[in-house]
């Protein structure tokens, strides 16, 4: 098929699954190939200044490319084969004839039809996985509804917090009984009890701060948030030291 093109014309010729493009003087100029199947037909098309070359194949593809580089940039895929295609002047509007007897009328919306003087084509969305899908929006502007978000600080440790990730157990629950803070002993008991650590860390203890334990124990035994982990607690005392002090410590 012979299209005007400037000054003079080309010629888009099938060959298998693709076409050369030659000009008035016999020159081939390019070739766009990729269809699956046999090149069927082909047209010259325009959009703004921008000159493409579409192709239709009996496999119903339908292939776009640059005027020059010959570079296919978009591809539609239809359910039958296409044996015509033509665009507009201008390129709003695109017919397609299928095999099966059936025209497809393609129409570009307004915006993404270049003007003359001041339009400009609509800028295409990079494809996932590119460097242009990674580093889009780099040079947007602030705008209004622009937001900060700001990453929360670290969450100080306790001190026997600190103790735990140093795996000093005693340590850890001396630091928490000292705090005066139940739910930082009872989350420094439960996490030793699932370390198997609790009877390390009970073991080894003094008269005072075996009383200490115990009266933490009595306070907080009959408690119903906070029994279960106390009566972890007091087990493990009970393990360590059974009756050994006893008569020591204070009823």
């Amino acid at each position: 098929k012979r299209e005007r093109l400037g000054g003079g014309g080309v010629t888009i010729i099938g060959v298998g699954e693709g076409a050369i493009v030659i000009d008035d003087d016999l020159v081939v100029k390019g070739f766009c190939g990729g269809h699956s199947k046999t090149c069927t037909t082909g047209t010259i098309g325009r959009v703004g200044d921008d000159v493409f070359v579409v192709t239709g194949s009996a496999g119903g593809q339908l292939k776009a490319y640059e005027m020059g580089s010959f570079k296919c940039v978009s591809t539609t895929r239809y359910g039958s084969g296409i044996v015509a295609v033509d665009v507009e002047e201008g390129g709003k509007r695109m017919v397609v004839g299928l095999q099966e007897g059936v025209s497809v009328v393609k129409e570009r919306k307004d915006d993404e039809v270049a003007g003359k003087g001041e339009g400009t084509r609509k800028k295409r969305k990079p494809r996932g996985g590119t460097y242009g899908f990674f580093t889009r929006g780099k040079n947007a502007g602030n705008v209004n509804e622009s937001f900060e978000v700001k990453v929360d600080k670290k969450v100080k440790l306790s001190a026997g917090s600190k103790a735990i990730k140093g795996f000093q157990y005693s340590k850890a629950l001396r630091e928490a009984l000292k705090s005066r803070n139940v739910k930082e002993v009872q989350a420094v008991t439960e996490e030793l009890w699932g370390r198997k650590g609790l009877n390390s860390a009970v073991s080894g203890r003094s008269i005072d701060e075996l009383n200490e334990l115990f009266t933490f124990i009595t306070r907080y035994i009959t408690h119903p948030v906070y029994s279960s982990t106390v009566a972890k607690l007091a087990g493990s005392m009970v393990e360590v030291y059974g009756d050994e002090k006893g008569d020591e410590v204070k009823e």
